[in-house]
């Protein structure tokens, strides 16, 4: 998905969790040259639409090469 495609299905999920915490987790860029924009475009351009939306950026992880995360 783009950072378009993933806001936008992000913004239906949370109209149907009411009182629910959805974190979205940005994890496979960068991990093949699949277009001719910059590498590190798509993860720039999901944090840009991110803040313009309003959105808390603690619900938005953007993962870098090789990091994980624990969920509790």
């Amino acid at each position: 998905m783009n950072p378009e495609d993933c806001l936008k299905a992000m913004s239906q999920l949370v109209s149907r969790q009411s009182g629910r915490r959805l974190v979205l987790a940005a994890s496979h860029w960068g991990t093949f040259k699949l277009t001719d924009e910059p590498m590190d475009e798509p993860p720039a351009r999901m944090r840009e639409l991110w803040q313009s939306a309003r959105l808390d950026a603690k619900d938005i992880w953007i993962m870098k090469h090789g990091e994980t995360r624990t969920l509790t």
